[in-house]
């Protein structure tokens, strides 16, 4: 029986962040802290934390495919199933899912971006 794509998503997901966990324990520089309204290292040196969320980048909407009138995310799958069948549109999905997020996600953690 092939694993549900969601679980072997969330499984590379986790192996991924147990992987980045302990390489960067090798480089540690200890525990941050507040000093006023910045956030300094164990020695006073301040701290840009960079992050972002990942919050509706799966989120299709009208604008960025130009289909206008369209514009709801469960209008526009409802019309791309469509045009190529439900087994194409799952699949195109599935891609998108592994191609886009994944990707970006992993070539952000490689520039130093901490995705929350």
């Amino acid at each position: 029986m092939k694993p549900n794509f969601a679980l072997k998503h969330l499984r590379n997901n986790l192996l991924l962040v147990i992987a980045v966990s302990f390489s960067q324990g090798a480089f540690s520089q200890g525990f941050l802290k507040a000093n006023g309204e910045k956030i300094v290292n164990e020695n006073g040196e301040n701290i840009i934390l960079c992050g972002m969320g990942l919050g509706g980048w799966m989120l299709q909407e009208g604008y960025m495919f130009k289909v206008g009138e369209l514009g709801r995310q469960d209008r526009i799958k409802e019309e791309i199933t469509k045009l190529v069948g439900t087994q194409k549109a799952d699949e195109f999905y599935k891609l998108c899912l592994q191609n886009n997020t994944s990707k970006l996600i992993l070539i952000l953690w490689l520039h130093g971006v901490l995705i929350l």
